[in-house]
C-alpha cells in the first residue's frame, strides 16, 4: 500500500471511470477507494526529493477483486488516503530499484528497467 493526503489520491482515482470511495456499508472489511476490475489504470508518479520520478505501475495498483450483489466484480487500490502519516509501502518499493545506505544513513532510487510507463498521473 501507498499512504499519500486525500487531494492526492482522490485525483488520481477520479481518473479512473467508476472508481468510488467506499465505506463498510458497502463491505465491513472494505473502507478506501474502489473500481472496476476491468477498469484502464493509469501509472502512478510522484517525485521524491526534488529530482527522481518514482512510478507506479497499473498492475501494481490493482488489489484482489470482491464481488457486489448484481455488479461486476469491484478491486480494491492500493492507493489509499494518509490518516496520519504518509506510507510508501510495498507496492512502491517493488516498482523501484532501491538502495540502502546505512553508513549514510540514506536512501537511492533508480527506475527498474523492465518498468512500462503507458499512460501515468504524476504528483509531486
Amino acid at each position: 500500500m501507498v499512504l499519500l493526503p486525500e487531494t492526492i489520491v482522490h485525483d488520481y482515482y477520479s481518473k479512473i471511470p467508476g472508481s468510488t470511495k467506499a465505506s463498510s456499508q458497502l463491505n465491513p472489511f472494505l473502507n478506501g477507494w474502489i473500481f472496476p476490475c476491468n477498469a484502464t489504470l493509469p501509472s502512478f508518479s510522484l517525485i521524491v526529493e526534488n529530482d527522481y520520478r518514482a512510478t507506479i505501475p497499473p498492475e501494481h495498483i490493482i488489489l484482489q477483486p470482491f464481488y457486489v450483489s448484481g455488479g461486476s466484480p469491484m478491486c480494491f487500490g492500493s492507493i489509499q488516503v494518509a490518516i496520519h502519516e504518509i506510507v510508501f509501502g510495498d507496492i512502491f518499493f517493488k516498482s523501484q530499484y532501491v538502495v540502502f545506505d546505512t553508513a549514510g544513513p540514506r536512501v537511492g532510487f533508480a527506475r527498474q528497467r523492465q518498468q512500462k510507463l503507458g499512460k501515468e498521473v504524476v504528483t509531486g
